[in-house]
């Protein structure tokens, strides 16, 4: 389950999210994980989208929020 994401306002838009994404789902993969879940506000689009780049799904709507996943084979 991934907490916390966040990157301070003069550091974004310059792929370090994506760069913390990749190396938690790296480690993940090493370590045998199966399943990474991340729960989010509906309304924040831009990290929403970010998950579903690398394959994330919307698996659960409630409460303002979404839960996005990813199962790895």
């Amino acid at each position: 389950f991934f907490s916390t994401i966040y990157v301070s306002d003069d550091f974004r838009r310059k792929g370090i999210a994506k760069e913390l994404i990749k190396s938690v789902l790296e480690w993940c993969h090493e370590k045998g994980v199966s399943k990474i879940t991340y729960n989010t506000a509906e309304n924040h689009s831009p990290i929403i989208s970010l998950f579903k780049q690398f394959g994330f799904k919307e698996i659960l709507h409630a409460d303002n929020m979404v839960k996005l996943a990813l199962s790895f084979n």
